[in-house]
């Protein structure tokens, strides 16, 4: 499909009504995000206003991320928690990607604290990207103790650990880890 299409969706939507269905601006921003116009995803999604929920946010966050937009999409986080809307776990694994995609620790850390306040730290998306974040921006020490954590690690925790040890030169660290995950099958 192409962004064409995707316009003649939205003024469907638009003429019959629909737009204003929550579902209908749900699919309406994903749409708009995966075709890479995050401004008129991000106008549906303030039509939309007193309707949206957890999906919408998340939705809109995830085109933040997706076009590179990573500050953005922290930022938006900002607004669901001063909202009064609770994340969930594809929120919160968002986020911590536009944390790492925005190389912005700081909000990370603080975003791993309400990932753990809220229990979402057993989530294994979340714990990965938690992983993720802290071996690419180079805090090697708290990947581990995150990684260490994880509820069940799967070859996305290891990968991520051991590629943010290489990346930062603890290649002796890498190498033991890659025997690690040999061994654990």
């Amino acid at each position: 499909p192409d962004a064409g299409l995707g316009v003649q969706v939205h003024a469907v939507a638009v003429s019959t009504g629909l737009s204003g269905d929550i579902f209908v601006a749900n699919a309406l921003v994903a749409m708009y995000g995966g075709f890479g116009f995050v401004d008129e995803a991000r106008r549906v999604f303030d039509e939309a206003a007193r309707d949206r929920n957890a999906v919408s946010w998340n939705g809109l966050m995830s085109a933040f991320v997706k076009n590179d937009r990573c500050s953005d999409a922290v930022e938006l986080f900002g607004e669901i928690v001063w909202g009064g809307v609770r994340p969930n776990e594809f929120g919160f694994s968002c986020v911590v990607n536009a944390c790492t995609g925005s190389r912005d620790l700081e909000a990370g850390r603080k975003v791993h604290a309400m990932v753990v306040r809220t229990g979402y730290d057993k989530d294994v998306f979340t714990a990965n990207a938690l992983v993720d974040m802290y071996s690419k921006l180079g805090d090697i020490h708290m990947a581990a103790a995150v990684f260490g954590k994880v509820p069940k690690t799967d070859v996305v925790s290891w990968n991520a650990f051991i590629s943010g040890c290489v990346l930062h030169g603890h290649d002796q660290h890498a190498l033991e880890l890659l025997l690690q995950m040999k061994s654990s099958g």
